[in-house]
């Protein structure tokens, strides 16, 4: 959406007596903000799946998932709705029928990252341009969808100007019409993928979705839709440590979009990490975020027992068996994670990342030994002593979200060498200046 604040007046439908009686509304766009407000008084206080209306400049409008956020009484009642997706060009009468072909989104990020053209020559030296056509590339196909990126070009024109502009869209096409929802899903994880090769932009993306099924009558080819949704928008620009261009992995994103879509062990260690670039976070919470992480990392992808299990199996019991009823259940009740290795056990497996994630001397035991005592006083507030503080903290959390993302990055199978040849790693004596 534009960055600018749009009001459309029109009329809107209800489910509660079959999308029958008409309410006068008011739709109010704002960025990635949808808020209805409509007049009347013969409906329920709910919440609404699915709201229809008709739309001056927008025509026939589904309303998706609608949150009752305030109501106003009068002469005239007044109901406001938080929306959470709207799709323009059609009324649909139930939750069960967002299913479609496919999902296409303009996306700015897109051409940073791919950093192709498809114009040739110059205004300046030869006077001429010349259009190559559409470039398609293909990034993933499974039995579920085909995921490609195409370059387009569009033209624009006034009294003295001709402005030619290319761009990106990313068409995420179903093999069998998919959920809205699943869809989205598949929009946001290549969006946080783009953003763990480091790339950024702050723009809206934009929306269209395809259905190639006839379902009007009259309806004689697929029919477009222009769908409005939150985007995945980047609102801090950190200096990546890593910056992964189309180029760089040119012949690997089949496997790597397999596991970034399927490997769900990864998921929490990457909503962790990738959280910093979309919220506004404090220090202490971006350290604490990238502690989790390679926490949640290391259990699921690593050897998460002290103990060899029928071991730990013989110990418990030979303890237990000496208890008494009340000191039993204490330590049943301690006894889920105590075959787990410590935070301090963890971060020592990862030894060899942190002399790639770091440059110059430094002592690995001590600075182990800070991350365990900040990370212990930050979730208990117990003693306030051996804790990194401010810049430290900072530092130190980015050093963790490279050694987290460098263990992602071979879990996708992306090339040891290719790895560590886009690693930055940071000046441990620029971390603790004193």
């Amino acid at each position: 959406m534009d960055n600018n604040f749009k009001l459309h007046r029109g009329q809107v439908y209800f489910e509660t007596d079959g999308f029958i009686k008409s309410y006068d509304a008011t739709l109010n766009i704002e960025n990635n903000s949808y808020v209805l407000d409509v007049k009347g008084d013969c409906f329920s206080f709910s919440d609404y799946k699915i709201i229809q209306g008709e739309f001056q400049d927008l025509g026939y409008v589904t309303f998706i998932e609608c949150y009752l956020s305030g109501r106003s009484s009068g002469f005239i009642s007044s109901f406001k709705y938080n929306v959470l997706h709207i799709i323009e060009g059609v009324k649909i009468n139930q939750f069960e029928e967002l299913n479609f072909s496919s999902l296409s989104i303009e996306m700015p990020i897109l051409k940073n990252w791919i950093n192709k053209t498809s114009l040739k020559g110059d205004l300046v030296f030869n006077k001429k341009i010349e259009y190559l056509g559409t470039q398609k590339f293909d990034l993933y196909k499974s039995d579920e969808i085909e995921l490609t990126a195409s370059l387009y070009c569009k033209e624009s024109f006034s009294k003295k100007n001709i402005i030619i502009e290319e761009y990106f869209e990313l068409n995420i096409s179903a093999n069998n019409n998919l959920n809205l929802f699943d869809l989205i899903n598949y929009y946001r994880k290549v969006k946080i993928l783009l953003n763990f090769f480091g790339q950024h932009h702050s723009a809206n993306d934009y929306f269209y979705l395809k259905e190639n099924n006839i379902i009007y009558e009259n309806q004689d080819e697929p029919l477009i839709m222009k769908l409005h949704t939150s985007s995945v928008n980047f609102i801090n620009n950190f200096s990546f440590n890593f910056n992964f261009s189309y180029d760089d992995l040119v012949d690997s994103y089949q496997k790597i979009f397999d596991s970034w879509f399927n490997n769900q062990k990864l998921e929490d260690s990457i909503n962790l990490v990738a959280e910093k670039s979309f919220l506004k976070l404090s220090g202490e919470t971006y350290f604490l975020n990238t502690c989790f992480s390679l926490e949640t990392l290391h259990r699921k992808h690593f050897k998460n027992n002290v103990y060899e299990e029928d071991v730990f199996k013989e110990l418990s019991e030979r303890i237990i068996e000496k208890l008494e009823i009340d000191e039993k259940k204490l330590f049943l009740e301690k006894l889920q994670y105590a075959n787990e290795p410590s935070f301090r056990k963890r971060l020592r497996d990862f030894k060899g990342d942190f002399s790639i994630a770091l440059k110059g001397d430094f002592n690995l035991n001590n600075l182990i030994g800070k991350i365990v005592d900040t990370r212990n006083y930050l979730v208990h507030r117990g003693e306030k002593k051996n804790v990194l503080e401010n810049i430290e903290m900072t530092k130190v959390a980015k050093v963790i979200e490279n050694i987290v993302k460098i263990n992602i990055f071979r879990l996708l199978d992306i090339d040891e060498e290719k790895i560590k040849a886009k690693v930055k790693p940071i000046n441990y004596k620029s971390i603790f200046i004193n």
